[in-house]
């Protein structure tokens, strides 16, 4: 006896609506994931400026008051400012200066380290280039 048998193979499809149903999900998803990542990289923006913000404000000084100060310890001692360097994003400056003698130069160097605006002041000796009349010289000082 020859038994015949054939095989069939039933697959179950989803209704074309189920399938829509689930691909509005998935499209869903991935724009809901779109948008978060879109979200996390502002965030990240946002943060960032605030941090220079911060920074930035951290740096701030009352000007007039420093250069007030600085001006009336210059005019003071009869020092006459040529240049001054204002290093950004730090708090440091150089200044380049005329005394009439070294010891006037060294005495404004002690009255800017005295001040409530100045601190880390240093006159290399180096800075000094003497001429008859004036004693030219270089000031590296810290705002506090």
């Amino acid at each position: 006896m020859t038994i015949n048998a054939t095989l069939y193979y039933v697959y179950f499809l989803p209704s074309s609506r189920n399938l829509q149903a689930n691909m509005g999900t998935v499209q869903k998803e991935i724009s809901l994931s779109t948008k978060q990542n879109d979200l996390i990289n502002k965030a990240k923006e946002f943060n960032a400026v605030a941090g220079q913000v911060l920074a930035a404000m951290n740096l701030r000084q009352e000007w007039p008051k420093v250069f007030g100060e600085l001006f009336d310890l210059s005019n003071k001692d009869n020092v006459e400012i040529k240049h001054i360097f204002i290093s950004a994003g730090s708090k440091q400056i150089t200044m380049n200066a005329v005394a009439p003698t070294r010891q006037i130069a060294t005495t404004f160097k002690d009255a800017l380290d005295k001040s409530q605006y100045f601190g880390n002041t240093n006159l290399p000796l180096g800075s000094f280039n003497e001429t008859q009349e004036n004693v030219s010289f270089t000031l590296n000082l810290t705002l506090k």
